[in-house]
């Protein structure tokens, strides 16, 4: 969304609803791919196909970003679960609830830090404890015994739900395939146990620091180590002085160098090298085999984001040695997947043909030969029983005589899993019932719009919103009798929140809109059944359609949309402020950027300074997370100030911004660079504003650059922003006298806003409008008096029905201000450039 500035240049207004994450459509681009082969390299070095007793070369090093995505909390979240779970002890009887933990881990984060807060007032922790860097001291100082250490550890676990994923899964098979000798981990759940015994091996294992006697450097037998303990173990390393105590332990230190020294590579994935005893082990052993590559894998794109431990392991190699690699933005399980797709390694035949798999298992099972008669009997009648019920499965299998909805959608999922867009559309359309496909419906559905959100593919959009449509039917059938619609509906959210479909042709935009209100019936039935489950996600609902409406340019309905969402947050809020404060800041920042376009300027202030304030005392508990939102917003904020005519408090307002947007860019530039474009856009306008022309020249070309790396991979979604930047950059030449770059930058920023409203006249006529004014300016400047007059009348034309239908709307100042262009070109002369209020 757009806003207009003195002397008619865009300012960059935001929702917040999109560049809020970078996703990867599957595809591998140079850097990644080489990266890639360089890790299946080493790995393969060490494999011996024909020796079936030979281990692969390969050590891994899990860590707790391995088992994110099944559910499984991070370090610094087990340490808010402690907090909690101490807190809600401690804490009187009225103030218990406060600390009851979502089953949603991603909802709970507010909690972890109230609690942690409640714990420092009552001198529990000290002051400085932090979640991020405080593990070992939350757990020295509340979970001195070792039972209480096991129950917070079990509660952590819980959220995974014993699930398994993709990283899991692949693991296993590497090991199983020989291309991995041994594992070490520092993660307390099995899952990686779990990952390789699924695929056919059961590895030597090591759940304690009491049993690494029994792991070697070179094993014919694959081999886990769980560095800390395991959740079954009875000992588990979580308190500083455990942690510590295990720097000096020569048993380990040896063991990780036997390791290293027999291994063609070291693999660290989901690992941020945190813990000094593992660091300091594996820093000494990598002195003394320095020939040995390390590949460090992680979601993280910044080596700074890693311990300083990890930073001098990686960055003080011999360049003459064997080098260290740092693979950042990477996901474990995408990781995984592509590193599997590199080594030509199929998926576990227990996935490719479940049942063969199983009958392959029955004919190991021994019937019996010792005892006779009846027990004899019924054994081995079991047995033949089990046999043939798999033998006629088979026989359905084989014949096509079922289509049995589990196995269509294991087909999807093993697409979805591959990274494979068509395959997966090609099994469901083909699929012969809807119930072939409902238990994968909220998996394609994900697959599908990040797919759809990186690429900018009209088709793939249309199928998301089939997706939808669907999960809105089955609610129809199911309603709250369904285990998945909580995680369905919070998807479908997600997804809506983060898409801006402005750039879509116009019956994917109305699809859109007619999906979201569908969704928010559903809301609201839902609701009524449990209002205490669903509140949050019928104002959700609201929140999500009034972005669609603002797709279509319907400013009013989407007013009253977000408004209808903002109460029921508000009310939400007042009940559990930690839980839903988030949530009302959000939609809070989004009526301000409706209420602006309405043209309500001093309401839109209101309430961009509440959203703020909400920020700002997040942002003082936890600035990872809330620093984005807090600079969303200050970029709004100076955006309505320029409206109010508060010129410094604008600038105030932008510098902030941008400063937050240089540090997070840097850390994850593919994440944020779209929004430090956006505000560098408005900090060009804020300081024109302030008679620095030089200084605006350099902000909005820098904004340029980016928005033209960033059009180049997502044209769809990034054309607009670039267009409204080359318009500012148009003015912001004219100011310092290069009337010839001004006319090539607008001229520009005009075709890409031609081809935008061939597509959705609605949206974008009137920013047309705006920059066919501007080129007007400059036509009119180089002596073509008549092309400035016929430009701004058709700029006159665009604009006039928006601003008749909302004559207080951006629209509504805008055409005023074109009228005065025009009478300014007609009379040949230049007294003065008229700018809008």
């Amino acid at each position: 969304m757009d806003d207009v500035g003195g002397g008619g240049e865009f300012r960059s207004i935001s929702a917040g609803s999109e560049s809020r994450s970078s996703i990867e459509s599957g595809s591998i681009d140079t850097s990644r791919g080489d990266m890639l082969r360089r890790v299946a390299m080493a790995m393969a070095s060490g494999f011996m196909p024909r020796d079936p007793t030979h281990r692969g070369g390969a050590l891994f090093l899990i860590g707790a970003g391995c088992s994110r995505s099944a559910g499984v909390p991070l370090g610094w979240e087990v340490a808010g679960i402690a907090c909690a779970m101490m807190a809600e002890k401690l804490a009187p009887a009225d103030m218990r609830t406060r600390f009851e933990l979502s089953p949603d881990l991603s909802k709970n984060e507010a909690i972890f830090e109230e609690a942690l807060k409640f714990l420092k007032n009552k001198a529990l922790l000290d002051r400085a404890t932090s979640l991020a860097s405080g593990y070992s001291h939350i757990f020295e100082q509340l979970f001195s015994d070792q039972s209480q250490q096991n129950e917070v550890i079990s509660k952590a676990l819980e959220f995974g739900r014993n699930q398994i994923n993709w990283a899991h899964i692949c693991l296993g098979q590497l090991v199983h395939e020989r291309y991995v000798h041994t594992v070490l981990t520092t993660n307390f759940d099995t899952l990686i146990l779990d990952g390789i015994v699924r695929c056919g091996t059961i590895p030597a294992v090591s759940d304690s620091l009491d049993t690494i006697n029994r792991i070697r450097g070179k094993s014919p037998h694959p081999q886990l180590v769980h560095l800390h303990g395991s959740r079954h173990a009875y000992s588990q390393f979580n308190k500083a002085a455990d942690l510590t105590g295990t720097t000096d332990r020569d048993d380990l230190k040896q063991m990780i160098a036997e390791l290293l020294r027999d291994s063609t590579a070291l693999v660290v994935v989901g690992y941020a090298g945190g813990e000094e005893a593992v660091m300091r082990h594996l820093g000494e052993a990598v002195k003394r085999y320095p020939d040995k590559p390390i590949f460090w894998v992680t979601k993280s794109t910044s080596l700074e984001s890693q311990s300083k431990a990890t930073q001098t392991l990686l960055s003080g190699h011999d360049k003459t040695r064997k080098p260290r690699y740092f693979m950042g933005g990477w996901d474990a399980d995408d990781f995984f997947r592509a590193l599997m797709q590199q080594l030509t390694i199929s998926l576990p035949n227990w996935m490719l043909d479940p049942v063969q798999f199983w009958m392959e298992r029955a004919q190991e099972i021994v019937k019996p030969s010792n005892v006779v008669g009846t027990y004899e009997n019924t054994i081995t009648s079991l047995i033949d029983d089990y046999s043939r019920r798999l033998q006629q499965l088979k026989d359905c299998q084989t014949h096509k005589a079922v289509d049995a909805p589990t196995e269509t959608a294991e087909r999807i999922r093993q697409h979805i899993a591959a990274g494979n867009i068509n395959g997966a559309w090609q099994e469901t359309e083909a699929a012969r019932s809807p119930d072939a496909y409902q238990d994968v419906l909220v998996e394609l559905l994900h697959f599908t719009a990040e797919n759809a959100k990186s690429s900018g593919d009209h088709d793939l959009m249309e199928k998301v919103l089939w997706c939808i449509d669907q999960i809105h039917q089955r609610i129809d059938k199911q309603g709250t009798d369904w285990g998945g619609v909580d995680d369905a509906l919070k998807e479908i959210y997600d997804i809506f929140l983060s898409c801006s479909l402005g750039g879509y042709p116009e019956q994917i935009r109305a699809h859109a809109v007619e999906t979201a209100k569908e969704g928010v019936k559903r809301r609201l039935h839902l609701a009524a059944q449990s209002p205490a489950r669903f509140n949050a996600a019928v104002a959700d609902g609201w929140h999500q359609l009034s972005n669609r409406f603002a797709d279509i340019g319907d400013i009013n309905a989407g007013l009253d949309a977000i408004r209808r969402a903002v109460a029921i947050y508000e009310t939400l809020a007042a009940e559990n402020p930690s839980r839903f404060n988030p949530d009302l800041a959000k939609s809070l920042n989004i009526l301000s950027v409706h209420l602006s376009d309405a043209g309500e300027t001093e309401g839109a202030l209101d309430a961009i300074h509440r959203a703020i304030a909400i920020y700002d005392t997040l942002v003082a508990d936890n600035p990872s997370r809330f620093n984005p939102d807090l600079a969303l917003c200050l970029n709004n904020l100076s955006v309505h100030l320029t409206s109010a005519d508060n010129a410094k408090g604008a600038l105030e307002a932008c510098r902030r911004a941008v400063a937050i947007y240089e540090t997070l860019a840097a850390e994850n530039p593919s994440r944020f660079n779209p929004d430090l474009a956006r505000g560098l856009n408005n900090l060009a306008i804020d300081l024109s504003d302030a008679e620095d022309a030089k200084g605006a020249v350099d902000a909005v070309r820098r904004a340029v650059a980016i928005y033209e790396a960033l059009t180049a991979e997502n044209p769809s979604r990034f054309n607009d922003a670039l267009a409204m930047s080359l318009s500012n950059l148009s003015l912001r030449l004219a100011d310092m006298g290069d009337e010839n770059g001004a006319l090539n930058a607008i001229s520009r920023a005009v075709e890409i806003r031609e081809m935008l409203a061939a597509e959705n006249p609605g949206l974008f006529n009137p920013n047309l409008a705006v920059s066919l004014t501007l080129l007007a300016r400059q036509t009119f400047e180089h002596g073509d008096g008549a092309g400035a007059i016929g430009l701004t009348e058709r700029a006159i034309s665009l604009t006039t029905p928006q601003a008749k239908a909302y004559p207080s709307s951006k629209a509504g100042r805008w055409l005023s201000w074109m009228q005065a262009e025009l009478a300014r070109f007609r009379a040949t002369s230049s007294p003065s450039t008229p700018t809008p209020p």
